[in-house]
C-alpha cells in the first residue's frame, strides 16, 4: 500500500555493469531522479506505477561497497534478480520516531 503523497526525493547512482545502485537520500532537489515514500507501517519503499494500482517496492540491500575505501552502504537492486555484489544483503528501511 502507498501513502497518500511522496515524502522525499533521493538519488540512485546507477553503474551500467551492475544490477546494484548506490543510494543518496537527502532533503531537497538536487540530483534527483526518483522519488521515495514511507508506507503507513514506516517502511521506506520507491512508488512503482507500472500497473493500474500503484506498488510500494523494496528492493534495499546493504552491500559492502568501494568508493575508494571499503565500507557498507544502503543499495537498491534493480529488477526482481539477486545483487550483481556477492557481499549484499537483504534490507527493511525503517523510519523510527524517538
Amino acid at each position: 500500500m502507498l501513502p497518500p503523497e511522496v515524502t522525499s526525493p533521493a538519488y540512485l547512482n546507477y553503474d551500467p555493469t551492475s544490477n546494484v545502485a548506490g543510494v543518496l537520500l537527502s532533503p531537497g532537489f538536487t540530483q534527483v531522479n526518483i522519488n521515495v515514500a514511507f508506507t503507513p507501517d514506516n517502511h521506506l519503499v520507491i512508488p512503482s506505477f507500472n500497473s493500474t494500482e500503484p506498488v510500494a517496492v523494496e528492493h534495499w540491500y546493504v552491500c559492502t561497497t568501494d568508493y575508494g575505501y571499503e565500507y557498507q552502504t544502503i543499495t537498491w537492486v534493480l529488477g526482481t534478480g539477486q545483487p550483481d555484489n556477492p557481499t549484499c544483503c537483504p534490507a527493511q528501511i525503517v523510519r523510527v520516531f524517538l
